[in-house]
């Protein structure tokens, strides 16, 4: 009886180890599919920011063309407006920049 009852226990000793081992593995699967879950989403996240930023990058490139189209109107109105006319600019407007500016408005080709 001695016998048999130490191979029963070492019978269940191997199936106890087996299902431990079972169970470790269950467990790595549900933290692999866990990580994989997670990495999606972030991935996914990650994703509408780099969205949400290139669209940004439209807005300004369209509102920088509006602006540069102002620009070359209000220019062309400074053209048309000081067209033979004499003038002179006090140091003020000069150190504002206005003689730049008039001077890219007179000299546009």
């Amino acid at each position: 009886m001695c016998c048999g009852h130490a191979v029963r226990v070492s019978i269940l000793n191997e199936k106890y180890t087996a299902l431990k081992t079972e169970v470790k593995e269950a467990e790595q699967i549900r933290q692999n599919d866990k990580i994989a879950v997670l990495k999606s989403a972030y991935d996914r996240e990650r994703f509408k920011k780099a969205n949400d930023l290139a669209y940004s990058i439209i807005k300004l490139r369209n509102a920088i063309s509006a602006v540069e189209e102002e620009v070359a109107s209000l220019k062309n109105e400074i053209r048309e407006t000081l067209k033979d006319a004499d003038y002179i600019l006090n140091a003020k407007q000069k150190s504002d920049g206005i003689q730049e500016i008039f001077d890219e408005a007179l000299f546009l080709e």
